[in-house]
C-alpha cells in the first residue's frame, strides 16, 4: 500500500494519471549504463560544483502514456500555462503532506508574470519532479539500503555529496530565471495556491528574453523565444502555446 501511495504521488507531480509502463534508472557523468527499474549505480564520472560539492547524476527515462512533445496534448491536459520567476527553491525527497519517502522533487515561491491560460494570483508555490539533495537524505528514501550501500558504495564524505535526480533531457530550475510553465494542481499533492509543473522537459521552458511582461500584446507574447530542452534550440512561444491571436 505505502508503495502504490509513492507512485501515485510521483505521478501527480508530473501531471500524468495513467502509467509508467516502466521506470529505467541510471547515474552519469558524460555517458550511462542503464539498469532496469529497482536497480541502480552510480559510475565514476561526476562533477564538482562551485561550492566544492560532489555532484553525481540520477537520471531516468520513464514511458509515458501520453506525448507532450505534441502541443495540443500539453496543452489540452495542463490546467494552468504562465510565465512566472522563479524566487526560491529546494529539493526534497520528503512528503509531508502524506508522510513518506516519494522521488526527488523541487518546490518554492515564484512570480506570476503572465497569465496565457487559468487563473493565477501574483505570486504561487509550485512543485516538479527532479531536484538536487544530498546523498545522506537521498539514501533515506531508497527502498533497500543495504543493497544501495553495496551497488554504490559508500562515499568517503557523504556529507559531501549531491545527487541531482531528474528525467534525461530535462533541466532544473534555478532561482531569478524566467520559465514558460505548464502546470495543473491536485487535491492530493498540492497545497493551497499551490501547483504541480508537468511532463518533465516539455512542462518548464526557459524564456531567451528578460522584458516587461505587462506591456506586451498576446502578439508580442508569442514572438518570446522559449528554449526546447531537448535540442537546445530556441523556438517562438506560439509554437508550443495555443494562444488566441487574431490574424
Amino acid at each position: 500500500m505505502k508503495n502504490k501511495k509513492i507512485l501515485i504521488f510521483s505521478l501527480a507531480l508530473v501531471g500524468i494519471l495513467t502509467c509508467f509502463i516502466a521506470v529505467h534508472h541510471s547515474f552519469k557523468g558524460e555517458k550511462n549504463n542503464v539498469l532496469e527499474q529497482g536497480n541502480s549505480s552510480i559510475d565514476e564520472n561526476s562533477y564538482v560544483r562551485e561550492d566544492g560539492k560532489q555532484v553525481y547524476n540520477e537520471f531516468y527515462s520513464p514511458f509515458l502514456a501520453v506525448d507532450y512533445s505534441k502541443k495540443n496534448n500539453i496543452n489540452r491536459d495542463a490546467d494552468y500555462i504562465a510565465i512566472i520567476r522563479i524566487d526560491s527553491l529546494e529539493s526534497s525527497n520528503w512528503d509531508s503532506i502524506n508522510n513518506q519517502y516519494v522521488a526527488v522533487y523541487s518546490k518554492g515561491k515564484a512570480t506570476v508574470l503572465t497569465v496565457l491560460k487559468g487563473d493565477l494570483s501574483s505570486t504561487i508555490s509550485y512543485r516538479r519532479l527532479g531536484g538536487q539533495i544530498g546523498y545522506n537524505e537521498w539514501m533515506k528514501g531508497s527502498v533497500d539500503k543495504k543493497k544501495m550501500d553495496s551497488i554504490i558504495g559508500i562515499p568517503t564524505n557523504p556529507d559531501n555529496v549531491i545527487i541531482n535526480s531528474q528525467k534525461e533531457d530535462d533541466i532544473q530550475l534555478e532561482v531569478g530565471k524566467t520559465y514558460l510553465v505548464f502546470m495543473t494542481q491536485y487535491s492530493c499533492c498540492n497545497l493551497e495556491n499551490e501547483y504541480t509543473i508537468m511532463a518533465y522537459e516539455y512542462g518548464v521552458r526557459e524564456l531567451q528574453q528578460q522584458t516587461e511582461w505587462n506591456t506586451l500584446s498576446m502578439q508580442e507574447v508569442g514572438d518570446l523565444k522559449v528554449k526546447d530542452n531537448k535540442t537546445g534550440n530556441w523556438v517562438k512561444l506560439s509554437d508550443v502555446v495555443n494562444l488566441n491571436v487574431s490574424e
